[in-house]
């Protein structure tokens, strides 16, 4: 009985520690109205439609899972619209295929998908995925698995940083986008969100 006791106790101990996906945020760039329709502008995007709010976005350190499902460290983006609301809708961006570590939306790069579903009132994150930005190695490509995980582990961490220190949630709507390898990234998380039966958790 003892055994047993001890056995629930580390279980329950292991879960709560790995429940704790925040490390830390640090803002990238703080950019106003007129700054974010300026560089869609001249990236090809017609704003004039678009009601544009001014972001900030954030480089977000997190713990997750490498390819072996042991614990490690990996970054990226949180893009967040500075709006008159507590409660906003949320989407995840995947993004395509790097040939270069450093070029990573935690580095200010990417700009684009953050600016442009931020600017219209979204929280979005965006991933570097594994081995690269923070996290170490080499990038496993197309590695389905922890496409997933070092995304769904970004959206529990800017969760845990926006309810905990911006007192923003939100509204249990979760959208997934990519583009070329974040297509497939895309995928890969709604497959885990899936067989994981987390959907209460990740209402796509």
């Amino acid at each position: 009985m003892k055994n047993l006791l001890f056995t629930i106790s580390i279980a329950l101990l292991a879960s709560s520690v790995y429940a704790q996906h925040f490390i830390s945020a640090k803002i990238i760039v703080r950019s106003s109205v007129s700054s974010v329709e300026e560089y869609l502008t001249s990236r090809g995007w017609d704003t004039s439609p678009m009601t544009i709010n001014s972001v900030i976005s954030y480089k977000i350190t997190y713990n997750t899972t490498d390819v072996f499902g042991n614990p490690t460290i990996a970054s990226g983006a949180l893009y967040v619209p500075q709006i008159d609301c507590d409660t906003l809708p949320f989407v995840s961006y995947q993004h395509g295929t790097v040939f270069e570590e450093p070029y990573v939306p935690s580095n200010n790069f990417m700009r684009v998908p953050g600016l442009l579903y931020s600017g219209n009132g979204y929280i979005t994150t965006l991933p570097d995925y594994l081995g690269l930005g923070d996290n170490p190695g080499i990038h496993p490509f197309l590695h389905w698995e922890s496409e997933a995980t070092a995304s769904i582990d970004l959206i529990r961490a800017a969760r845990e940083f926006l309810t905990d220190s911006l007192q923003i949630w939100d509204n249990n709507q979760l959208f997934l986008a990519g583009y070329s390898q974040g297509g497939h990234s895309t995928m890969a998380v709604h497959k885990y969100i899936t067989a994981n039966n987390l959907q209460s958790e990740f209402n796509v």
